[in-house]
């Protein structure tokens, strides 16, 4: 599972527990997630299963969230209105109240 993942990481600085949670529902809801990393406050995704403006928009509701202190995708393969292969990094913020 997701939470499963996201818990199992190594070197994990982010211990909130809200932090599977987060992923499940911005990110795994909405795309399929091939592969996710993390090193010490940093996500790195590779998602694929939505456009390049669903992307956007995720990143956009993903920097609204406590436990996010910024988002970006830094690499997508596709033209703007076809389903994407997507890199996304989502930088945590270390002291998430």
């Amino acid at each position: 599972s997701v939470q499963q993942q996201v818990m199992a990481a190594e070197n994990l600085s982010v211990t909130d527990p809200r932090l599977p949670g987060l992923v499940e529902k911005q990110i795994a809801n909405k795309a399929t997630i091939k592969d996710m990393a993390i090193n010490n406050n940093v996500l790195t995704l590779n998602i694929y299963g939505i456009t390049l403006k669903e992307a956007s928009d995720m990143v956009a509701k993903l920097e609204q969230n406590a436990l996010v202190e910024s988002a970006a995708v830094y690499n997508a393969t596709a033209e703007a209105a076809e389903e994407a292969e997507i890199f996304m990094s989502i930088i945590l913020t270390k002291e998430a109240e």
